[in-house]
C-alpha cells in the first residue's frame, strides 16, 4: 500500500512539473501514448545536463503513468524539426544525440 502511495505521489508531481513546462514554452507538444514530447530547441540547448536528465525523468514518468504502464522512456524531440534530441529510459537514462 506504501508504494502505491509513493508512486501516485511521484506521478501527481510529475503531473505539475510537465504543466509548467509547457506554460513557460520548453515543452510544446507532449505525446505521452507515443512516449514523445516536442521542446524548444533553443531552451533544449542551454538547459545544463543535470537539467535534462530531470526533464527526461520526469516526462517519462509522466507518459507511462498516462499510460498505466512499467515502461518508463521518452523521446524528446525538436519541436520545429522533429529530430531527435535525446531519449531518456529508466534502465539507460539520458542518451543525447
Amino acid at each position: 500500500m506504501r508504494r502505491k502511495a509513493i508512486f501516485l505521489a511521484i506521478a501527481a508531481l510529475c503531473f505539475m512539473a510537465a504543466q509548467d513546462l509547457k506554460s513557460v514554452g520548453f515543452i510544446y507538444k507532449l505525446n505521452p501514448e507515443y512516449n514523445e514530447v516536442f521542446v524548444s530547441k533553443a531552451l533544449w540547448d542551454t538547459a545544463t545536463i543535470d537539467r535534462k536528465q530531470l526533464i527526461g525523468y520526469v516526462i517519462a514518468h509522466y507518459c507511462a503513468q498516462k499510460k498505466k504502464s512499467t515502461s518508463v522512456w521518452v523521446e524528446i524531440k525538436d519541436h520545429l524539426s522533429g529530430k531527435k534530441l535525446a531519449k531518456y529510459s529508466q534502465t539507460s537514462g539520458l542518451k543525447v544525440e
